[in-house]
């Protein structure tokens, strides 16, 4: 994803302001005015920050969705801008935060936007050029009857608009497979739909491997390898 950025001022945090790991203690931070994705009269404020190991991470200043924050819509979930990490000129990071759909068909708007965040999705970049998503529950999300569903659906996004959208922008040009991986198994029994399972294997994906969950583990997780010349115009 690209930004541009109308900065509004610079700061260097004091020294007295230290994480857990020297590394990772924060060493600059930029605010600035960026436009949505989706909605781009729209706008919000994105931090920018710079850690001691020159990883750069950004992410909205608030944390409520807003339509400015939108970067992709389904009928079954929506999906947020949550944070990206980069590491020199590599995305190593990007994290959507997921929130159930709008309940009536009308025009999305700021009134309609649903608050309710039910998960974040972090996408991970693996040295082996693997990518893994995962789940992470919000406070008793996982209590409401939508709440597998939505998560579902928006791993689908991912996998179906994100995903292709970086490959062919040169972000991710030489990603070999996905990995799909979370504790629930209503997810992945919502997420297995045959249709759309079979959508996103002709589509962009060669095949998949499902592995549920074992005596060491409780996690399932499912394997897409990326089709060769992931070209396809969305």
């Amino acid at each position: 994803m690209h930004f541009y950025f109308n900065i509004c001022f610079i700061f260097i945090l004091s020294a007295t302001l230290y994480a857990s790991d020297p590394r990772e203690t924060l060493i600059e931070q930029t605010l600035s005015t960026k436009k949505g994705s989706m909605f781009q009269g729209e706008s919000y404020i994105l931090v920018e920050e710079v850690l001691a190991n020159q990883v750069r991470r950004t992410h909205p200043l608030s944390s409520k969705p807003t339509l400015a924050t939108v970067e992709m819509v389904s009928p079954r979930a929506i999906l947020h801008q949550s944070y990206l990490w980069r590491t020199g000129a590599n995305v190593t990071v990007q994290s959507f935060a997921v929130t159930p759909p709008q309940d009536s068909h009308t025009e999305l708007s700021s009134e309609s936007l649903p608050q309710n965040i039910y998960a974040k999705i972090p996408v991970r970049l693996g040295s082996d050029q693997t990518l893994e998503l995962l789940v992470f529950e919000e406070p008793e999300a996982g209590k409401q009857k939508d709440y597998a569903v939505t998560v579902a659906s928006a791993l689908k996004l991912i996998l179906a608009t994100y995903i292709p959208k970086a490959r062919q922008s040169g972000f991710l040009p030489y990603l070999k497979q996905v990995i799909v991986k979370d504790s629930n198994p209503f997810i992945a029994l919502k997420f297995l739909g045959k249709s759309d399972q079979q959508s996103l294997l002709t589509k962009y994906y060669d095949s998949t491997t499902y592995s549920s969950a074992t005596d060491t583990s409780s996690f399932w997780e499912i394997t897409y390898r990326v089709r060769d010349g992931f070209q396809h115009i969305l």
